[in-house]
């Protein structure tokens, strides 16, 4: 059984295609964003297991401890506002993911539907 394709049925095809690289985009740069924050959660665990060390050191004057404790407390903030904008974004990249699968399977059914 053949079946010629119409321009409807490229119109949805176009569209769909469309929805999917735009999606694809933002998907893309969320999925950066998320390296990004993640680069900086690492990074300042990295720095507060160095500052626990160095408080280890029994030999720190009381002016160098003192230090070390205000680096240790900015970068714990530092890291809950890494966490915080992680936490955000992640949701949001799992909704746009969801999002192009479903368009693909939509392309996929048309496919099947077509006799592809």
């Amino acid at each position: 059984m053949k079946r010629f394709i119409t321009t409807d049925d490229l119109t949805v095809l176009v569209t769909k295609a469309s929805t999917l690289r735009k999606l694809a985009k933002s998907a893309q740069k969320i999925h950066a964003d998320l390296a990004v924050e993640e680069g900086y959660v690492k990074a300042a665990d990295k720095s507060i297991g160095r500052g626990h060390g160095l408080l280890q050191n029994r030999t720190l004057t009381p002016k160098q401890r003192a230090k070390i404790e205000q680096q240790l407390e900015r970068d714990h903030q530092f890291r809950e506002c890494a966490q915080l904008e992680y936490g955000e974004k992640n949701p949001a990249f799992s909704e746009l993911v969801s999002q192009i699968e479903s368009v693909l399977r939509e392309l996929a059914a048309i496919c099947v539907a077509e006799g592809h």
